[in-house]
């Protein structure tokens, strides 16, 4: 497995570095996932905010948010996994990332910082912890795109070098080819030539 098909090949190195990227990308997800559930678990069993005329709005959408988090968690357990194989391009791949940014993670943002407003009693641990998962897991995301797509981009201009060389050795091989058989035909000539020379010499020896 230290290469790719043939249209996404990784070298040895680079599937290595690619294989730490995406273990440190899901867990940032697993991290992202359990401090969500751990605010939802926290606020639910809030008292207080539970008389807020906002809590039943607030409590949906912050689960929302979590079941989110949770299936794209899996969604990018498994594209890593495709990714590795082979099975799934980096572009792809990309997208599920930017999709897990937009609708889990700046959400999650947005929603936390409602139920935190609206508890009234500042930001609480669990409430940090989410931000700060959610943030590292944006930026974790964006750094992982980029760097995919730079690989990306090395595989395609190596394939398309290799390519050229291959279309090189193709030309190369007929030219050898071409002159192979000139030769063949010029000694074919030679031969015949020299034939008729000597049985012109033997007609005439024959004929004295």
């Amino acid at each position: 497995m230290a290469r790719r098909n043939n249209n996404n090949c990784w070298q040895p190195g680079e599937y290595r570095k690619e294989l730490s990227e995406l273990a440190e990308t899901f867990l940032g997800s697993i991290a992202d996932v359990t401090s969500d559930w751990l605010f939802f678990n926290a606020v639910i069993n809030d008292e207080t905010f539970q008389s807020n005329s906002m809590y039943d709005i607030l409590i949906i959408a912050l689960f929302c948010v979590c079941a989110a988090s949770t299936i794209f968690a899996i969604v990018v357990l498994v594209s890593s996994v495709m990714v590795l194989l082979g099975r799934m391009s980096a572009s792809t791949f990309n997208i599920i990332l930017a999709a897990e940014a937009l609708v889990a993670d700046v959400p999650d943002f947005v929603v936390t910082y409602l139920v935190e407003a609206a508890r009234g009693d500042g930001i609480s641990e669990f409430g940090v912890l989410t931000l700060a998962t959610s943030a590292y897991n944006i930026v974790q995301d964006t750094l992982l795109a980029c760097r995919l797509e730079d690989m990306t981009t090395v595989t395609r201009r190596r394939r398309s070098g290799d390519e050229e060389e291959g279309r090189y050795a193709d030309l190369k091989a007929q030219h050898h080819e071409k002159l192979r058989k000139v030769k063949a035909k010029y000694k074919e000539k030679l031969r015949r030539a020299q034939t008729e020379k000597y049985n012109g010499y033997d007609s005439d020896e024959g004929s004295m």
